[in-house]
């Protein structure tokens, strides 16, 4: 039950939601209002009712007279309406006019005689009003008048229906004033996300920079500006692993195709076919540790590891034509980095060394560790020494090399990730010199 309201109130929209919330504040505010307004014409109208009662007690003690023994009169006024109203004269607690009014109103007001100036309510809410008659010090009568809370019954029932009229017309212009405002106010974040989701499927490039906007819509914008960044680094980073494995594991797939072509070209011996399977082999084991190399580093980076160097690079220089790498004799300390990621590491620096050398690559390695890839080609010149390692450049793409410039970027990037770099010595007289720098293990 609760998930149903839950998924009930997912499905109102902001602005819906925003609309009745104003609704209800609104509602909040009129109620008060209307309580507060009407609370003082409650008063005011009481207020005014008394000074209506004072005036017309004023009114009929202006023809009563008082003779020296305290006995009241009752002149006859000009206007009689003053006594004819509801009005009682009381000469000590003996009765000298006396309104029309009902038994219970008529023992109301005697209870009033006698007991000096006030007012006081009667039956169904009648207001009345005493008027002591003084002699000297000393009370001699009483003048009661009394008013009917129907006129101001009247008067408060139309101000209230008047005040919920206007309070029905408040709330639904807020209501509205509110859904539209709120529309208006939102178009700019609905245009700012379909943007950004057009250009997260076509163009992740795209940006939508620091423009004049309001503060809310400028921190939307540069908060999506952020997710399209980390959006096109994803897909720049499956982009470039897509394009090292294909240029990893293009040499091995050679070998494999190679191998079954001249398999089926002609009858082989059984020694021949031995070597073809153990090429074969060695194929896809060195495409099973480039899957294994990349992918990794593309999950979770690379992993610690030791690994002694020469052997690396002993199992590295015989996975070509013998005698095309030669590894110098000399120490062979241990690095910090896994097998298959030196041998990742070096192998396109071997590669890219065999196809300008005339003699064979050299591999050599020095204290650090430090492992040299020599060859006694043309070199690369010192202008190159950092454009080589951008992804896709080829200095010569005449060359008939089918490869895609990614080598060596992939070199130096697994170096880095491990903790080590690649450079290119220029200047050498001997060809190129390639460097590669590891974490001590």
């Amino acid at each position: 039950m609760s998930r149903d309201r839950s998924e009930r109130r997912a499905r109102i929209s902001l602005r819906t939601r925003l609309s009745l919330v104003a609704l209800a504040v609104s509602a909040v505010a009129v109620a008060l209002l209307g309580a507060v307004v009407l609370t003082a014409l409650h008063r005011n109208l009481v207020a005014s009712s008394k000074e209506v009662l004072r005036e017309q007690t004023a009114a009929v003690l202006a023809t009563v007279d008082v003779d020296a023994a305290g006995r009241l009169s009752v002149a006859e006024p000009g206007d009689r309406s003053t006594l004819d109203a509801a009005t009682w004269v009381f000469d000590g607690s003996q009765v000298l006019e006396r309104a029309n009014a009902r038994e219970d109103v008529q023992r109301r007001v005697r209870e009033l005689v006698g007991r000096g100036d006030g007012f006081a309510r009667g039956p169904d809410d009648l207001l009345l009003h005493a008027q002591a008659v003084r002699l000297a010090d000393r009370q001699v009568g009483t003048i009661v008048a009394a008013r009917s809370p129907a006129a101001d019954d009247r008067s408060e029932h139309l101000v209230q229906l008047t005040v919920l009229g206007l309070g029905a017309l408040v709330l639904l212009g807020a209501f509205f004033a509110t859904r539209v405002t709120v529309g208006r106010a939102l178009r700019p974040v609905s245009e700012l996300t379909t943007q950004a989701a057009e250009w997260s499927a076509l163009d992740v490039t795209r940006r939508f920079g620091t423009g004049a906007r309001p503060v809310e819509l400028a921190e939307l914008a540069a908060t999506l500006d952020g997710v399209l960044d980390r959006l096109s680094a994803v897909l720049r980073r499956e982009q470039q692993l897509t394009a090292e494995l294909s240029h990893e594991l293009r040499t091995p797939l050679a070998r494999v195709v190679g191998e079954m072509e001249l398999a089926q070209s002609r009858e082989r011996t059984p020694e021949e076919l031995g070597a073809a399977h153990a090429a074969v082999l060695r194929a896809a084991h060195r495409m099973t540790d480039i899957l294994a190399t990349l992918l990794a580093g593309a999950q979770t980076g690379p992993t610690p590891g030791r690994c002694d160097v020469v052997l690396v690079l002993t199992e590295l220089a015989a996975q070509h034509p013998q005698g095309a790498v030669v590894v110098d004799p000399g120490p062979s300390p241990t690095a910090g980095v896994e097998q298959r990621v030196l041998a990742r590491v070096v192998s396109p620096l071997v590669d890219n060394a065999l196809r300008y050398a005339r003699t064979p690559v050299r591999l050599s390695v020095t204290a650090g560790p430090t492992v040299l890839v020599t060859d006694d080609g043309p070199g690369v010149p010192a202008d190159l020494v950092e454009t080589v390692f951008e992804p896709g450049f080829r200095g010569d793409r005449s060359d008939g090399h089918p490869g895609g410039g990614l080598g060596l970027p992939l070199a130096r990037r697994l170096a880095r990730e491990a903790g080590g770099d690649v450079i290119l010595r220029s200047g050498s007289p001997s060809g190129a010199v390639a460097v590669v720098t590891l974490p001590s293990g």
